[in-house]
């Protein structure tokens, strides 16, 4: 997020697991991870009542966990740390990161 310019305030901050088996089971084997990836940006923006013209943001380290064994054997569910952040502009943006490990 520090990498944004214009962000005031967030809105919203939940944890998700999100269900991922179920959709990309439904696709040939080297289509998998992408349609996982497409499910968890589904997933959000019913969960976080994203309208079209608001932005849907996933951190690179969610992408990666997503394809980390491969496109055909994605993760059957990923945890999430969804916020939804008002802009300067009165515009919504959604952040999909994973959440901070604590140890």
């Amino acid at each position: 997020m520090s990498s944004e310019e214009g962000i005031t305030e967030v809105i919203e901050e939940r944890i998700y697991t999100v269900p991922l088996r179920r959709h990309f089971l439904k696709k040939t084997r080297v289509k998998r991870a992408k349609a996982a990836v497409n499910a968890l940006r589904r997933f959000v923006k019913r969960h976080m009542k994203v309208e079209e013209d608001e932005l849907i943001r996933i951190d690179p380290k969610v992408n990666e966990a997503i394809w980390a064994r491969g496109a055909k054997k994605p993760p059957a569910r990923i945890k999430v740390l969804v916020q939804k952040v008002r802009r300067e502009d009165e515009t919504h943006v959604v952040y999909v990161k994973l959440p901070e490990e604590e140890s």
